[in-house]
């Protein structure tokens, strides 16, 4: 199966008091497919895709960032975390199997400073 994953709007951008920074390295990467085991009588394997909104996080210390996920225009998901916790800014496939989604569609993220 052929992965199409792209990222429409890169950018990050962050004001406090005064100060304006802006990430452009703000992208969207296969991040790791995880297996989950349905039932006991027998193995059946359901793997699920994880997707990772990747970027460098500012330089500024207690900084908090707000994640929106996008699929077309669509807004997803919208995930809160830390700079330690840049690694849960994940979607995954059944992220888009939710919201009717199919892998192929255009994927992107947006981050900003809570």
């Amino acid at each position: 199966m052929h992965v199409s994953v792209m990222l429409i709007n890169q950018f990050l951008q962050y004001h406090n008091q005064g100060v304006k920074e802006t990430v452009s390295d703000v992208k969207v990467i296969y991040h790791n497919t995880t297996w989950e085991i349905l039932t006991d009588n027998y193995k059946i394997y359901h793997p699920t895709l994880n997707f990772l909104c990747q970027f460098s996080p500012l330089n500024f210390t207690y900084l908090h960032y707000n994640v929106a996920w996008y699929i077309g225009d669509d807004s997803v998901k919208t995930v809160s975390l830390n700079e330690s916790e840049l690694e849960q800014a994940i979607l995954t496939s059944e992220d888009m199997l939710q919201y009717n989604k199919k892998i192929g569609e255009k994927v992107s993220c947006r981050s900003s400073k809570l």
